[in-house]
């Protein structure tokens, strides 16, 4: 266990889990992975022999596990996580043992805390709650100090050796200047690292790609239904920049929010330990874009539909190699045009 003074947004001392009235909850659709250690943990868990049926069936070994990778929970038919139970929505596993037989994952989740040149704690923009509490007021987002306990050994903890103290403030100050449009405020910060990785780019450019980024992940079983509606209903960037904001007039507001959390999580700008800073310009400008032409969807009615899409895409873009996959799409869609 550690206990460290880390770094958090000012609106995580007041966050709490919806627990089962959350509508897209985080253990939907995904795989959950345990260690070694909780693996077996969880096979010698003392349970109801129900509750034993359900662990027993879903626990399944990975070909390429190692120590901290080892095995699977596979979710149920509906692509649900099978511990959740269907009367309440809380975790079967969690209310007849107790939070501490949670695998990590599961415990903290959206949490994540790292021990890097600072102590921070991070809360993922992939959580409808977190999303919900950013939209909630109009103050730009703050942060501050908070004792905080978790129970890993220090060494374990994710740890980057880069220091991105400079860099990020630098893009967080720009994001946050209201004296810009959004679209000029994104525009500022991606040139701003292309500039650091040697080239120059605009956001407008990334029209000639979102037919293909709309294509790739039109499979996704987080935004594949929403990137398939996007490309039967085909609009620029532009125009789906106006839609958006014809219909919430806040959106510029709330996307300022949102992206000043998603730099606090993803250590920005060296996202998935990436040092190349055009790769990660790239993939800001198709994650915008992207963000932008599926909330322009016209199904995308009221607040809650915003939260909903919004979460989904940060799931994609906060928990896999959207960065990297979206900068390939990109420079592939410019050599061809």
């Amino acid at each position: 266990m550690i206990e460290k003074k880390f770094i958090v947004p000012a609106y995580y001392k007041g966050f709490v889990c919806k627990g089962g009235a959350c509508r897209t909850c985080c253990c939907g659709g995904w795989a959950v992975t345990v260690s070694m250690k909780e693996y077996f943990s969880l096979l010698g868990l003392q349970c109801s022999p129900e509750l034993r049926y359900k662990i027993d069936g879903a626990l399944h070994l990975l070909k390429d596990a190692d120590e901290n990778r080892y095995a699977q929970i596979l979710p149920a038919f509906d692509g649900t996580c099978p511990m959740r139970r269907k009367s309440d929505g809380y975790c079967a596993l969690q209310c007849e043992c107790g939070e501490d037989v949670l695998p990590a994952v599961c415990r903290y989740y959206p949490r994540s805390p790292r021990l890097w040149p600072r102590e921070e704690c991070c809360i993922s923009c992939s959580c409808e709650k977190v999303l919900e509490d950013l939209i909630a007021t109009p103050e730009p987002l703050t942060f501050e100090e908070k004792i905080l306990a978790f129970y890993f050994d220090e060494e374990d903890a994710p740890i980057v050796a880069k220091d991105v103290t400079e860099e990020r403030k630098k893009c967080m100050d720009m994001l946050r200047d209201r004296t810009f449009s959004i679209m000029e405020r994104m525009d500022k910060i991606i040139l701003f690292l292309f500039e650091k990785g040697g080239k120059t780019f605009s956001l407008q450019k990334t029209d000639v790609a979102l037919t293909d980024i709309l294509s790739f992940y039109s499979n996704s079983p987080s935004i594949g239904k929403e990137c398939e509606r996007a490309l039967a209903n085909r609009i620029t960037l532009q125009e789906a920049a106006a839609a958006l904001q014809k219909k919430f007039p806040q959106a510029e507001l709330w996307a300022e929010k949102i992206l000043s959390n998603h730099f606090f999580f993803m250590k920005f700008p060296y996202v998935e330990r990436n040092e190349n800073l055009s790769d990660v310009a790239l993939g800001l400008a198709g994650l915008f874009a992207l963000w932008t032409i599926l909330l322009a969807d016209e199904g995308v009615k009221t607040a809650e539909d915003f939260v909903d899409v919004t979460g989904r895409l940060f799931r994609v873009a906060e928990h896999t190699r959207f960065y990297k996959n979206v900068a390939i799409l990109l420079e592939e869609s410019f050599r061809k045009s």
